[in-house]
């Protein structure tokens, strides 16, 4: 049975979604997390080299979509959006790994057009691949699905695309959540269904990772370049230069070394204090114990 056959099969009946994580085999000498410090472009290609580079992941003639932040019409110093050269580096990496296809995809907040624009995503992203960055508002692009052991999410509409790719890659930027508390790997997800309404009329940590549960990434590249420490999601708020790339093959982990690692709103928390990432360790559904973790800090 061919990859798309199965997952229609299996979103008829609620299975959950890993978009290219059931191809990659673990090893031994890949760390857990990779935190790189330098300039974008070379500390993002450093991060997905240190995972055991962008074959391990994506093959030739796969479908691939990339799941950034391109939600606010805002540029880099906003830090509301991921920054356009690093999403533009994991579009050239796939593209030199033979990924047949290349989407760039977010259901943003404020007008398409403008995010799309002053984001400034869609250019950098063209320069490698023509007309690859969309926002998609359309009913008409999303299906129904079951998120099979939700506890509370327990039917959403997602993008078609995304459940027809063969490679889901999240690239989020980290920043703060008046709701959440800090918004990356998985609270991005948010991005790629229809109705986010339904998050704010029940418990919003854990629909969070009920989404999860169903789709989740091959890996994670979280820009933490500058960093939007209060007032997120949209801003202006309090912006921090750290200058670092953060990778992961567990986004769970990724969001737990990101919400452990930097302030929010004036404060510092660990992983468990965040809703959704104590959930999603409970659950299984990836790891937030960042002592002891295998972290690889490298700069470039």
């Amino acid at each position: 049975m061919k990859r798309r056959e199965f997952l229609k099969s299996s979103l008829s009946l609620g299975v959950a979604l890993s978009l290219g994580r059931a191809e990659v085999a673990l090893s031994a000498d890949v760390p857990d997390l990779v935190v790189v410090k330098g300039e974008p472009v070379r500390a993002t290609e450093r991060a997905i080299d240190a995972l055991g580079g962008i074959g391990r992941f994506v093959k030739p003639g796969q479908s691939v979509v990339i799941k950034p932040n391109m939600s606010f019409a805002s540029g880099i110093d906003v830090a509301a959006n991921t920054n356009p050269d690093v999403v533009a580096t994991v579009v050239r990496l796939c593209k030199a790994a033979g990924a047949k296809k290349i989407s760039v995809l977010d259901h943003t907040l404020a007008a398409a057009e403008s995010c799309l624009e002053l984001s400034g995503i869609r250019a950098a992203c063209n320069k490698v691949v023509s007309n690859c960055v969309h926002a998609v508002g359309d009913k008409r692009f999303y299906s129904e699905v079951k998120i099979k052991g939700a506890q509370s999410l327990k039917t959403t509409s997602v993008m078609r695309e995304v459940l027809e790719a063969d490679v889901l890659i999240a690239v989020p930027k980290a920043k703060s959540h008046g709701g959440a508390g800090v918004s990356c790997t998985m609270k991005g997800n948010l991005g790629l269904i229809y109705d986010r309404g339904v998050f704010h009329f029940s418990s919003l940590h854990t629909c969070v990772a009920d989404l999860y549960s169903l789709l989740v990434p091959a890996f994670s590249v979280v820009d933490a370049t500058k960093v939007m420490t209060t007032n997120g999601p949209g801003g202006p708020g309090k912006v921090i230069d750290y200058g670092e790339i953060v990778a992961s093959i567990d986004g769970v982990a990724a969001d737990a070394y990101i919400a452990s690692s930097y302030e929010w709103f004036g404060r510092r928390v660990k992983p468990e204090n965040v809703g959704y990432l104590k959930e999603a360790a409970a659950r299984g559904l990836g790891r937030i114990d960042i002592d002891a973790m295998r972290i690889s800090r490298l700069n470039v």
